[in-house]
Parts: C-alpha cells; structure tokens; sequence
C-alpha cells in the first residue's frame, strides 16, 4: 500500500506567478474608472437612506492550492473550495473594521499512480484576525478594499487507506477587493433595506501556511458580502 503520510516539514516551493499582475491591474484600474460616478449616485442616496450597521463579512472563494504532502500527484491542485465569515469587533476611525473568524475549505487530491479509491481530503480550517482598510470607499468614492490576515492555521489531512493527519502554522493572506455598489446603486441600496447587506465585492486574495500540510503561496478569488 502506498505511504501517503507527509514529510515532516515539505520544502518551500516556488512557482511562477500565473498572470496574477495585470488581474491586479484589472481589479485597480476599474476601481478607480467607477469613482467619479461613485460618489455622485452615494450622496445623492444619503438623504433618503441610512445604511444598516456593517457587523460580519462572508466570502465565498475557489482557488488552486498544492498540499505539502508526499505522493500527491504532481499536476493535482485542487480546487479549494471554501467560506470564511469575519465578525467586526470595532472600527478604526477613517481605517476599516478589525475583525475575528474562521475560514473552513475542503479540497480532494489523487495520488501517484493510485486507483480513484486513494484519495486524500484536505480540509484548512484557519482561525483569522483581519484588518480591512475601506478608506478609500467610505471616504473618497473609490471602490476598492484592501484587507490583511493572520491567524492560526489548522489543516486536517483524511486519507483513504492510510493514517490521517493533522498540522499546525501560521496563515496570512493580502486581498484586493472591488465593491459592486456604484455599478447599480438603487439595487445595493435595496439589498440594504430588505436583506441588511451593505455592500458586494469581488475578491483577489494571495495566502500562504507554514502549516506541514498547507501551501506555502496560493491564491483565491471570489464573492463577498458585508452585512
């Protein structure tokens, strides 16, 4: 049977950056297009409606991530599919809220030359302080959120066939985030009123884990929700 236990420590991998630049690019340069309008729709908007306090964020993310674990097949990168939900303890005046939570995802790899019975599932489950810095949305009209992350990284390791794992690191992450509210005011000003989601984004965020069985650099992208 094949050994699927990881090494004690994998060494740390490098990999190109797939493009990841002009995507940032992307995400900046539209930010700063729909700032004009952006503040002209929100001021108008300010008289007839106050918008509900801002206490959680919930993202929704897919992204590739490579696990240090031995006799995983090489080309294997996931997808990660996961889900992190922040709850704001207190803001900092004309910075962005600080907030604590948990980001659980699940992955499924094959392994070297095996039948698709061996399998190993991975499931992150990292326990996260963040700093979101919205200035440049809530005082200047500019869409884009930019929020850091660090935590505990906890990484659970189920294998078929062989013993399970488990390890422990450090997770950090850095996201660029585009609020979709200035493309349709009216609609976010009513998802607001009827449902108490402030604002929608879409997300781009570089993490990486010294966890044993975490990925040293990954990368994931997705919808988000601040209610």
């Amino acid at each position: 049977m094949m050994n699927l236990r990881p090494p004690l420590r994998a060494p740390l991998r490098s990999r190109p950056p797939l493009g990841l630049w002009p995507l940032l690019a992307a995400i900046l340069g539209f930010g700063l297009l729909l700032a004009p309008g952006a503040n002209a729709q929100w001021s108008n908007d300010e008289v007839i409606h106050i918008a509900s306090p801002e206490r959680f964020t919930l993202e929704l993310r897919i992204g590739p991530y490579e696990p240090s674990a031995a006799g995983i097949t090489a080309d294997d990168t996931g997808p990660l599919f996961g889900v992190e939900l922040d709850y704001h303890i207190w803001r900092i005046p004309y910075v962005g809220p600080i907030g604590i939570g948990a980001a659980p995802s699940i992955g499924i790899y094959a392994a070297d030359g095996s039948t698709a019975s061996t399998r190993l599932t991975l499931i992150p489950f990292p326990l996260l302080a963040s700093l979101r810095v919205d200035v440049l949305a809530r005082e200047l009209g500019v869409p884009l959120v930019l929020t850091g992350k660090a935590g505990l990284d906890m990484i659970f390791g189920v294998h078929s066939g062989a013993e399970s794992q488990t390890s422990f690191g450090l997770r950090w992450g850095l996201q660029l985030a585009l609020e979709l509210d200035p493309l349709e005011p009216r609609a976010a000003r009513a998802l607001d009123e009827e449902w108490g989601i402030n604002h929608s984004f879409l997300f781009f965020e570089l993490f990486g884990s010294t966890a044993d069985l975490g990925d040293p650099m990954a990368w994931a992208a997705g919808l988000g929700f601040t209610f």
